[in-house]
């Protein structure tokens, strides 16, 4: 969920805006006078809106990865807050300084008419959640080793269904380009999302620590340059297990997929074996073939 910086500014100035309109055209006298509100209702569910999406940006600034259900819970429970401060305010100011109170044009005179604004903050937030959540994001699914970090040759003997895992978080190597290329797809508007087998995680095969370095300093190294996936599909099973989540099966993305609406005609899968090949027709992708320990490059059409 992008929220860019300039939208907070631009809706701040729109409620400026508009609340000098109501009163240089003296809105507000005349919906006190007649009783007709819906002036003061707009404005109050467009500031909803403006602190809903102030509120996404932090989020987004601060990087805090969110489910859509907490991000939508989180969103409309901060404005419902501030509006609720907000009006609060407006009344103890009104009790203990009238005269400003009317001065900075504060017309919320009963704990009825601040509901009534409250609500209507409420109604514009709503609709922004509403909004934002119809909209499908289209993803790039990227495989991890050999694809975007440098994978072990495996040793004789190795089933060669399974990835050979690294021994220490100090051979985590980008390949030529992988950066570059993740950032860019970010900047065009694709979400990132980590597919990847890793055969009998941990076993003694395949310890549990070592995986949990390796992936912290993957993860790291990527946030330096403002990369971060949305989300990460990782196989602990072997080669015949038969789980769901193993590529080229899409099991392990039933649920993301579920919260999260796709475009998954527009999005890509990014790897280097032929299971990777077969997860993007099965998941209905683009795919995007890279060849094993070499550079990381986007299509043309990118």
């Amino acid at each position: 969920m992008l929220i860019r910086f300039w939208y907070i500014p631009s809706l701040v100035f729109i409620v400026i805006f508009l609340h000098f309109a109501a009163v240089i055209t003296q809105f507000y006298e005349f919906q006190i006078r007649s009783g007709f509100v819906w002036w003061d209702n707009v404005l109050h569910a467009l500031v909803g809106v403006t602190f809903g999406l102030a509120w996404l940006w932090f989020i987004q600034v601060m990087g805090w990865n969110l489910s859509p259900r907490l991000m939508t819970i989180s969103t409309i429970s901060v404005v419902v807050a501030l509006a609720i401060l907000w009006e609060v305010a407006e009344l103890a100011l009104l009790l203990i300084a009238p005269d400003i109170a009317h001065s900075l044009q504060m017309y919320s005179t009963s704990i009825s008419e601040a509901t009534v604004d409250s609500l209507s903050n409420l109604l514009g937030v709503v609709g922004l959640v509403w909004f934002i959540g119809r909209k499908k994001h289209k993803y790039a699914f990227i495989d991890r080793d050999g694809t975007i970090i440098w994978e072990p040759e495996k040793p004789e003997g190795v089933d060669p269904r399974e990835t050979f895992p690294l021994q220490s978080a100090d051979q985590v190597q980008f390949m030529d380009g992988a950066i570059e290329g993740l950032k860019a797809l970010q900047d065009e508007g694709y979400k990132l999302v980590l597919v990847t087998n890793q055969s009998f995680l941990g076993t003694p095969k395949h310890p549990q620590k070592v995986f949990d370095q390796v992936m912290e300093r993957m993860h790291s190294d990527l946030a330096k340059h403002g990369i971060k996936f949305e989300f990460e599909m990782i196989c602990p099973h072997g080669p015949d297990d038969g789980c769901e989540c193993r590529k080229p099966k899409t099991g392990g993305l039933k649920e993301f997929l579920a919260a999260r609406p796709a475009d998954l005609a527009n999005s890509l899968m990014f790897g280097d074996r032929a299971t990777d090949g077969e997860f993007a027709k099965n998941l209905g992708v683009r795919f995007v073939k890279i060849e094993t320990n070499k550079s990381f490059k986007l299509p043309q059409d990118i």
